[in-house]
């Protein structure tokens, strides 16, 4: 999990593709609006001020790439009985 303080504070050092790796992450594991929004606000700053950088095909395609979790299929108790 990032700190978001300091996301807030370097999120302008980090390339478009990293941002764009911590929405996909976050939106995968379906974790942390507030470090996605932070994130979208960065990327829709750079395109106003110019950046060409499609960003919402990159974060499709990369989610894309992420193997599919069927929850219907898990056994839980498998899952936890592994950590115990």
């Amino acid at each position: 999990m990032i700190d978001k303080q300091i996301l807030k504070t370097k999120i302008t050092s980090f390339n478009s593709e990293a941002i764009c790796a911590i929405i996909v992450v976050n939106k995968y594991l379906n974790q942390d609006n507030e470090c996605t929004s932070t994130c979208m606000k960065e990327l829709a700053a750079r395109r106003a001020n110019g950046e060409d950088f499609d960003f919402e095909t990159f974060i499709d395609e990369e989610f894309k790439k992420l193997p599919v979790v069927n929850t219907e299929s898990l056994d839980f108790r498998t899952i936890l009985g592994s950590f115990v």
